[in-house]
């Protein structure tokens, strides 16, 4: 039987930002979305990711023991729907919590999915869903990057033939006792200014008198502060993110914190 491949554009094997506890973020290669202020614009176009078979995904999520849920985004993945399907049913036989991220809305999906998009979305636990819209950002929100987005309950929707926010704190907070985590509001800021950083393609500028990051600025951006800088005096370096040691301290620390702001307070 031949093995079915995701053309994807990359994996993050310690996310904790694309759901809730230490997942694997796996990111599908090709968009038709493209919306503005998208913070994966590399991986908009189709077919210029790396081909990697379902099995090898799997066994790639299964080599770490502390990971117990797997998150699809993109890129969309509802765009490779059939072998994602399989992935997710592989995984959901393993025991792993497995959600995805969409342009799509539930509503979409339900009436005017594909067979195989129907498909992918039955084989879902948490679906995040809608267009990001950029006027409607707000860092305040966990895991979702627009206020227009849903943290939806997949079984519970598709049961009720209907839209059914998942009300598990782990995924929302307590947002249904008008209640929210302690600390949860500065927490997810930093949280999305780190995913934006440390996303692929990424740089930083340093230097003795600009000792600080810029994670959202372009390489081209990057060249031209570069330029500025040489001509202004300023010794500086141009380097790119450290590929783990870095990343993983400041993952580490975010998860550290996230185990003191578990107590819920009112607003």
């Amino acid at each position: 039987m031949i093995q079915q491949t995701i053309n994807i554009a990359g994996i993050m094997e310690d996310s904790i930002v694309d759901g809730p506890g230490l997942r694997t973020a796996i990111f599908a290669q090709g968009c038709p979305r493209r919306c503005e202020g998208c913070h994966n614009p590399e991986s908009w176009a189709f077919g210029t990711g790396t081909d990697m078979t379902v099995q090898d995904l799997f066994w790639r999520v299964k080599k770490n023991p502390l990971v117990r849920g797997v998150t699809f985004s993109g890129g969309e993945p509802f765009s490779q729907a059939e072998p994602f399907t399989e992935l997710a049913k592989l995984l959901k036989a393993n025991g792993y919590e497995v959600a995805s991220y969409t342009g799509y809305t539930f509503e979409e999906l339900l009436e005017n999915g594909t067979p195989a998009q129907k498909q992918l979305l039955a084989a879902l636990d948490i679906l995040v869903d809608g267009e990001f819209v950029l006027a409607q950002r707000n860092l305040d929100l966990r895991f979702r990057g627009s206020e227009n987005q849903r943290i939806l309950d997949v079984p519970q929707s598709l049961a009720q033939g209907r839209a059914v926010w998942c009300t598990a704190a782990r995924w929302v907070g307590e947002r249904q006792h008008g209640m929210r985590p302690r600390g949860t509001r500065t927490l997810a800021a930093h949280l999305m200014r780190a995913r934006l950083a440390f996303r692929k393609g990424q740089f930083c500028v340093r230097s003795a008198k600009l000792p600080f990051c810029a994670p959202e600025r372009s390489a081209e951006g990057n060249r031209k502060a570069s330029a500025q800088h040489k001509a202004s005096g300023v010794s500086q370096r141009l380097t790119a993110l450290p590929a783990a040691s870095a990343a993983l301290r400041v993952k580490i620390l975010f998860a550290i914190i996230g185990t003191f702001i578990t107590r819920p307070v009112k607003e």
